[in-house]
């Protein structure tokens, strides 16, 4: 289908897409970078000692006790600190990968936006009674005698089909093109005319009763709100 009927949704989405990777992108460029800290030098000179004064009299194995003391209080006192720093968060990296993930997501919709508004081949859809079938191509199609009560043909190109005898019934064939059909013994009772186009159509015998009129184009080219048929 040429056309998308969810042209609103689809605008709404790339608008949110669009804004999502400008505030991404603006805290990518705007986010400081953290600024290292070098560990602080501990400077343990004054933590030096000496056992100096330590009589002569005492005893020898006083004096080593004492030195073996004063050794192991020293290598505690300078032993240093360990301090844990929390890795600060980098924002930068989120979103770098946050873009990364829109601009995927980006490419996926704008390929199939692509495909879709170039695929220009036929909407297959079932002629049956409450049959989707909107917006689709049948021109020149024979269609006579079907059973296509409640159908949807809004908006169908049905130029020069053959619709002799059909049932459109409760048909919806708002803003349908039957420029040039054959309408001989259709019968269209309830059925929404609403901006259809029947210029030129052939429409012996058939029954527009309680059809609904709204600019609607009738077989001689004028724009009528009433039935004309």
């Amino acid at each position: 289908m040429l056309l998308s009927s969810n042209y609103t949704f689809e605008a709404f989405f790339w608008i949110i897409l669009i804004a999502i990777a400008l505030v991404t992108l603006t805290i990518f460029f705007a986010t400081p970078k953290p600024v290292s800290k070098k560990p602080q030098d501990w400077n343990v000179s004054h933590l030096k000692g000496t056992i100096d004064g330590v009589s002569s009299a005492k005893p020898i194995g006083m004096q080593k006790e004492i030195q073996e003391a004063s050794s192991d209080n020293i290598e505690k006192e300078t032993a240093p600190e360990i301090i844990k720093i929390k890795k600060p968060i980098n924002y930068r990296k989120m979103a770098f990968a946050i873009f990364g993930v829109i601009v995927i997501i980006g490419s996926v919709s704008l390929l199939q936006s692509t495909f879709n508004l170039f695929n220009v081949e036929e909407e297959e859809c079932e002629l049956v009674p409450y049959g989707k079938c909107s917006e689709v191509k049948l021109s020149g199609r024979n269609l006579s005698g079907l059973d296509l009560t409640g159908i949807d043909l809004s908006y169908a190109d049905l130029t020069r089909a053959s619709l002799g005898g059909a049932n459109l019934t409760n048909a919806n064939l708002r803003g349908a093109d039957l420029t040039g059909a054959n309408l001989t013994g259709a019968d269209l009772q309830y059925a929404n005319l609403t901006g259809a186009d029947f210029t030129g159509a052939v429409v012996a015998d058939a029954d527009f009763t309680n059809t609904y009129w709204y600019q609607t184009i009738w077989t001689d080219g004028i724009v009528y709100d009433e039935n004309q048929a």
